[in-house]
């Protein structure tokens, strides 16, 4: 298993520069974090999102790179997470989709009194999980992905350079020709 977090190349700038980094806070943390609380799921602030990929799997075939493209569409970027008891420690949420979109999804439906159930079923607290059960756990939702077509993992903290074990960078849509592509090759790329 290979976890990786995908940047834009300015954010690994000050990544490299300050030494932590962090995802944005979301639009809808607050409706998020609340129905969290109800449920006593973890919803880290700050958080790093994670890509868990199989062994087998290329991080620049992942339909995570998407959040590796700044404006100017240049290449993701991507750093290589050490599987460290730190690291692993540290991952409180995993998922086997976009965990942003599957908790908006679940907090709008408890708001309105949908079900929701069949969402929740597919993300794991791991706070009272061991090491070894956290990847036995990433692992397995990697096999039973979502419609986004990847799992994602949430680091309880900033990361730290130390949590870097390698940088890797995608060549293939944000290469050069690709940076004249229109939107419309864009979406067909990631569809």
């Amino acid at each position: 298993m290979t976890l990786i977090v995908f940047m834009e190349p300015d954010e690994k700038e000050a990544f490299l520069a300050s030494g932590t980094f962090c995802c944005a806070p979301e639009d809808n943390a607050v409706r998020v974090k609340a129905f969290c609380k109800t449920k006593g799921l973890p919803y880290p602030c700050p958080f790093v999102s994670i890509a868990v990929l199989n062994d087998d799997e290329e991080p620049c075939e992942s339909h995570a790179q998407i959040y590796g493209f700044g404006a100017t569409l240049a290449p993701p970027i991507y750093a290589i997470l050490k599987t460290s008891d730190e690291v692993i420690s540290a991952i409180a949420l995993v998922g086997n989709d976009d965990l942003k979109q599957a908790l908006d999804t679940m907090a709008r439906r408890h708001r309105s009194r949908q079900p929701y159930d069949s969402i929740l079923r597919n993300i794991k607290d791991l706070r009272n999980y061991s090491r070894h059960e956290r990847l036995d756990i990433m692992l397995s939702l990697t096999r039973s992905r979502g419609s986004h077509g990847y799992t994602e993992a949430r680091l309880n903290r900033p990361l730290s350079l130390g949590d870097v074990a390698d940088w890797g960078i995608c060549e293939g849509l944000g290469s050069e020709s690709a940076q004249t592509s229109s939107g419309e090759d864009i979406a067909e790329y990631f569809s």
